[in-house]
This record gives structure tokens, C-alpha cells and sequence, in this order.
């Protein structure tokens, strides 16, 4: 359990303790031990029943003083105001406060233009991940090296075997050159070379499908914690503990198999099917047991309107992709990859509330 962060705290004179959530409208006192616990923990984000009194801990659960780790009170808050909207037994008034002008005034010299309520920028989100990984520096740098290998062993192909003769030149100490044949002198070599290819190539595919495709669901489920904790690398490994591992290995290998097919028609839809598709590795991060045409309706509909926009968004760290080329691999590893991790964490942090706000997830 965390703190809400929607609670705040405050004491009179050191003497009274006080509690207050702005979501349930509660306001507890509490002693003084209970106050410090929950203070500490807005650093731990851990607290525990054996802490408290078995009547004070119910309390602050049922007026949401204190929730879950997985709970995102913001959502949470967000879906309750979407439930209240589509009501139709009473009147409900939201204010939202902007820096627009709310007036229509014919005279007025400032050009009016329509605004959604949501929208995100490529600064937004690179400078929001920016801030999200420098905070958990070391973590993201190690989870972002593990996906890296992991993204490695899908490119990988056979090695290249030749189909002719192939020579080489000695030199010997007298000084006269002499070179020998072997490619037809070993008629096996080649079947060999090639064979040995191909059991690497099905190690490696098995490796990313059964192993690889696990860590990348986990991996994504550490950038989208790290947004608003420090999660372990440990984490990573969540997806093994999840007690769903046949569904996620099942939906991540259709996935693929899904782009790589419209890929063979032509390049362009398998783009754009891997745009559609990108969003399914973080819904089976925080819902591992969520069924797989589900999985994939909703990154469909997360991706609806925006898959040109992430695209652009893809080439912005074109510079740093550069850079650790360039520097072989150094930038990548220690800046470029957490940063580029951390930021689709933060697209996918945009098109979740979204989803809750237009009530197609809950």
C-alpha cells in the first residue's frame, strides 16, 4: 500500500495530527506514531498492516488516505468524473480552470481556435521521460541495456556461407607465395556452415520468443512505474511471476507474426501495423491476463489518429541513434535508450488516461 496523492498532512503545534484526501473530502486525526509512518512513506511507498491499528488501518483505506501500489489515483479519479458525465438522472457542473478565455466577444481581436481537452507534443513527453528516467538513473540504464539485447537477438540472421570455391593465399619463409582450394575439397563444409545457421537461428528465435518477449512486457512495466516510482530491475522479471506466461508469450508472438506478414505485402503496412501494435507490450505489462483480440483492439484504438505523430516521434531520436554509432554504443547505452524507453512510457501514461476518459478501458 502507498499514500494517496490526493492526501495531505498537516499538525496543530506538534500536538494534533492531521489527514486530509481532496478526492474522498476525508479529514482524520490520528496519533502521532500513525503520522510519521505515513509521512516516511511518501519516500518508501510502502507501508504495512502491522504498523498500524487493525480499526485506524481500515479507516484510512475506506476514505482513501492509503491505496494500492498498482492504483493510479489520477485514473481512478478521471474514470469516476467520466461515470458522473454519462449519468443522465441529474445536473452536473465541472469547472476546469484555463488560461483561455471562456468569452466569445465579436470585437475581439484574438483568433479563437477549438482545443481539445487532451493532446500531448513531442516535448511534453521527451521532456516528461527525461525527468522520469534521471531520477531512477541507474535502474533505467540497466533495464534499458537488458531490452537492447533483447531487441539485438531479433535482428540477428544466419551467418553468410558461400556456394564456390573460396582461396587462401600463404606466404611461406622462402618467400614464395602458393594457394590452396579448399570449398571443393570439402563438399560438406558448406551444408555444415549452413545447418549450423539454422539451428542458431531457431535457438536465437526461440530464445526472443519464450525468454525475450517476457522481459520486453517487463521492461515496459518498469518505464511505466518509473513514471511515478523507483522501481527495482527486479521488476523486469514480473511478467515470469504473473502466473499468465502462456497468454503473454501467445499475444507478443502473434503480434510479431502479424507485422511480419503485413510486411511481406509491402513496407508501408508493416509500418503501420507496427505503429497499431506498439501499445500491446504495456497493456500486458499492467494486465498480463487480459485476453489477446482485447490486447490488440485496444492498442488499435490507443494508436487511432496518432500512429503519424509516434512515427515523427521515432525519428526525433534520430540524432542520438547518430550519436551512439558514433561513439559506439556509449550514448546509447548511458543516455540515448533510457531516455527513448522512458518517453514511449510517457505516450502510452497519455493514451491510457485517454482510454479512461472515453470509457473503452477500466
Amino acid at each position: 500500500m502507498k499514500i494517496s496523492k490526493y492526501t495531505f498532512m498537516f499538525d496543530e503545534n506538534g500536538q494534533e495530527y492531521y489527514v486530509y484526501n481532496t478526492l474522498s473530502n476525508a479529514l482524520m486525526e490520528i496519533d502521532k506514531e500513525s503520522y510519521s509512518l505515513l509521512f516516511e512513506s511518501r519516500n518508501t511507498q510502502k507501508l504495512s498492516t502491522a504498523d498500524f491499528d487493525e480499526d485506524l488501518w481500515e479507516a484510512l483505506c475506506i476514505n482513501n488516505i492509503i491505496s494500492d501500489n498498482d492504483t493510479d489515483d489520477y485514473l481512478k479519479y478521471k474514470a469516476s468524473i467520466t461515470n458522473i458525465r454519462k449519468q443522465r438522472t441529474g445536473m452536473h457542473l465541472t469547472l476546469a480552470p484555463t488560461m483561455d478565455c471562456c468569452f466569445r466577444c465579436h470585437y475581439c481581436f484574438e483568433k479563437y481556435k477549438e482545443k481539445k481537452y487532451m493532446n500531448w507534443t513531442r516535448e511534453r513527453l521527451k521532456t516528461n521521460g527525461k525527468i522520469a528516467f534521471k531520477k531512477n538513473y541507474w535502474a533505467c540504464v540497466a533495464v534499458a541495456v537488458i531490452m537492447g539485447i533483447i531487441t539485438g537477438l531479433s535482428s540477428i540472421s544466419g551467418g553468410r556461407t558461400g556456394s564456390g570455391a573460396s582461396q587462401n593465399s600463404l606466404y611461406g619463409n622462402d618467400g614464395f607465395s602458393f594457394s590452396y582450394h579448399y570449398g571443393w575439397g570439402f563438399p560438406f563444409a558448406g551444408l555444415a556452415i549452413a545447418m549450423a545457421a539454422i539451428i542458431l537461428t531457431i535457438v536465437i528465435w526461440a530464445l526472443k520468443i519464450f525468454v525475450g518477449n517476457l522481459l520486453e512486457v517487463g521492461g515496459k512495466r518498469f518505464f511505466v512505474l518509473n513514471k511515478t516510482e523507483n522501481p527495482t530491475v527486479g521488476t523486469m522479471f514480473d511478467a515470469f511471476r504473473s502466473g499468465h506466461y502462456v497468454n503473454i508469450v501467445l499475444t507478443m508472438f502473434l503480434r510479431e507474426l502479424f507485422t511480419s506478414l503485413w510486411t511481406l505485402l509491402l513496407v508501408i503496412p508493416g509500418i503501420v501495423k507496427h505503429y497499431e501494435y506498439l501499445m500491446i507490450p504495456y497493456i500486458l505489462a499492467e494486465n498480463p491476463g487480459m485476453d489477446r483480440k482485447e490486447a490488440f483492439q485496444i492498442s488499435k484504438r490507443m494508436m487511432d489518429g496518432q500512429k503519424m505523430e509516434t512515427f515523427i516521434l521515432d525519428l526525433s531520436f534520430l540524432g542520438w541513434d547518430i550519436l551512439t554509432v558514433i561513439t559506439c554504443g556509449m550514448v546509447g547505452i548511458f543516455y540515448a535508450s533510457p531516455y527513448k524507453q522512458a518517453t514511449f512510457a510517457e505516450l502510452y501514461a497519455f493514451n491510457k488516461a485517454k482510454a479512461y476518459e472515453e470509457g473503452y478501458i477500466r
